[in-house]
């Protein structure tokens, strides 16, 4: 008998309890297609996706007291009863697919133990052109960014071999003889591909247990013989935002036309580099010039931001999956850039480079799988620090000629409690780059002049970016 029930993984129990303690909403993916849909051709869509796609009828219940959101204990993942076609999908007349329905989007969330609810939800934004938007968000417990452009691609093949669209209300009923359900994924935790080793198991129960003091004699030390290592005691790491739960999230979007995407692309052929590197240093570069200099003018900060990595890659392709949260982190902690945007351009590349032949073992999964049972999930919130950036590249998504494909697509997430800045990266062929950097409110309250300090750095990043690829300025 199919086991249509297990235990939350380490890396989904993080993202549960952020969840219930209102640290997290949820991230997204919109996407404009070449052609409307109506209500009707949607729903026969998405029960042929759910039906083939398993993952899209899970959620997590509890039986115990709901209310005790302190103790993590007593979830498990399984199968909902029913997904009803008006609960998960609702059309929105908008003027404009802009930061503010953004905005509004980060507040949402995927409420847990709802028996009818999956973690997923579907918003049809309709402009006054006739254009729409669809946007899909989900609860990171369960989905990351690669499933969210995956779902979009696979609504997009189920729309074009739709014959008929009669109009229908169940999308998906557990126990009806013509649904087919499957047991859950494994968590991470499962993959030996995945398991850190013990020497990084070592050094993350010295860096969780050591005080701080220690890991920063240990950083000096470090500097000396590494330029890359930062100097905590001269270059404290940059903790702007508080942890408060609940935060609201700012957003701006960074576009690239396909012209000047498909220069960058050429830039960093022509110089042996990847596209993230480049966002990723220069970004930090404008961080330090236009943002910290207005927070704190004498002192020169540190950074460590959180770059994406998609695990999938490691997996023999009989253990990959498109869909759940296969995600993790690289956490890159460096000096402040000061100017040399090509060193950090040069070791970001060399660092993802070496990670991309490896195994993907210790890249940041020491951090998720060996945290998370060292400490307990309440902590997470009440730890005093955030990262300076969260940093999710999700590459070009796939051309099609079909009758439905993506025209334009839009990646965003919240800050959450633990991060001062996000950088949602995706791209299309005829879109371009959209790159959504999402924001603590705190930043607002500052100017440079009579401007938001944010859109002056919103400006320059992108001047700086076109000015680099173009060659009017150097890395």
């Amino acid at each position: 008998m199919t086991q249509l029930s297990r235990l939350p993984g380490s890396v989904e129990r993080y993202f549960l309890y952020k969840n219930l303690q209102s640290t997290y909403t949820n991230f997204n993916v919109s996407a404009r297609y070449n052609r409307g849909v109506t209500p009707s051709q949607l729903a026969n869509a998405l029960q042929r996706l759910v039906q083939k796609e398993v993952w899209l009828t899970y959620s997590f219940f509890r039986d115990e007291d709901f209310s005790d959101t302190e103790d993590d204990d007593g979830w498990r993942l399984s199968i909902v009863d029913l997904i009803k076609f008006e609960d998960v999908v609702s059309f929105v007349k908008i003027e404009a697919f802009d930061e503010t329905v953004l905005n509004d989007i980060l507040k949402l969330t995927c409420p847990y133990n709802h028996r009818n609810l999956p973690l997923w939800r579907l918003i049809v934004f309709e402009l006054p052109s006739g254009e729409q938007y669809l946007t899909f968000y989900f609860d990171h417990a369960l989905y990351d960014g690669r499933s969210g452009v995956y779902f979009q691609e696979a609504l997009c093949d189920e729309l074009s071999s739709l014959k008929k669209a009669d109009p229908i209300e169940i999308l998906f009923e557990h126990g009806n003889s013509s649904t087919t359900v499957k047991a859950p994924m494994p968590p991470l935790e499962h993959y030996k591909e995945l398991n850190p080793t013990i020497l990084d198991l070592i050094q993350m129960v010295l860096v969780i247990k050591s005080p701080p003091i220690v890991r920063n004699v240990f950083n000096v030390f470090r500097n000396w013989w590494n330029l890359m290592v930062p100097d905590t005691y001269k270059n404290p790491q940059f903790t702007f935002g508080k942890p408060i739960p609940g935060p609201e999230t700012r957003v701006a979007i960074i576009k690239l036309s396909p012209a000047e995407i498909s220069q960058a692309l050429s830039y960093c052929k022509s110089n042996s580099l990847t596209l993230t590197p480049l966002l990723h240093a220069t970004y930090l570069q404008c961080l330090e010039e236009v943002v910290f200099s207005k927070i704190d003018s004498s002192t020169k900060f540190s950074t460590l931001t959180c770059i994406a990595i998609d695990v999938r890659r490691c997996l023999p392709p009989s253990k990959s999956f498109q869909v759940g949260m296969l995600s993790n982190v690289d956490i890159v902690e460096l000096p402040p850039v000061l100017g040399r945007t090509n060193m950090f351009v040069r070791y970001l590349q060399s660092r993802l480079s070496k990670q991309a032949s490896s195994n993907f073992m210790s890249i940041g999964r020491a951090s998720f799988y060996g945290y998370f049972r060292l400490r307990k999930l309440r902590e997470i919130s009440r730890t005093p620090s955030r990262a300076t950036n969260v940093l999710s590249n999700l590459g070009r998504i796939k051309e099609t000629e079909q009758d439905y494909k993506i025209v334009d697509v839009v990646f965003s997430q919240t800050v959450g409690i633990k991060t001062n800045t996000t950088l949602c990266v995706v791209s299309s062929k005829e879109g371009g780059l959209n790159a959504v950097l999402s924001y603590v409110p705190n930043f607002d309250d500052y100017y440079n002049g009579e401007e938001r300090v944010m859109d002056v750095f919103v400006r320059e990043y992108k001047r700086r970016i076109l000015a680099i690829i173009g060659g009017s300025e150097n890395l």
